[in-house]
């Protein structure tokens, strides 16, 4: 499985303007869409930054909406 086929764009989603604006899956249109980071620094790279007293926070643009159900571009979830 690639990386890219676990991520969606916004507009790919179901908008459910009746339930608070929930984006659902365009898989299975059962699942809601949720955001979470495309990369997560290394253990290495992490412990630099809190030496440095920094605190890291993914800018938008490094965000992907992926489905809690676990469908992909190409599978449905089980």
């Amino acid at each position: 499985m690639m990386w890219r086929d676990v991520f969606f764009e916004l507009e790919d989603g179901l908008i459910d303007e009746a339930n608070e604006g929930t984006v659902f899956c365009p898989i299975c249109g059962c699942c809601s869409l949720k955001q979470i980071p495309k990369f997560i620094p290394s253990i290495l790279t992490q412990a630099a930054m809190l030496e440095r007293g920094e605190e890291w926070t993914p800018k938008q643009e490094d965000m992907g909406w992926v489905c809690n159900g676990g469908c992909t571009r190409t599978q449905r979830h089980a």
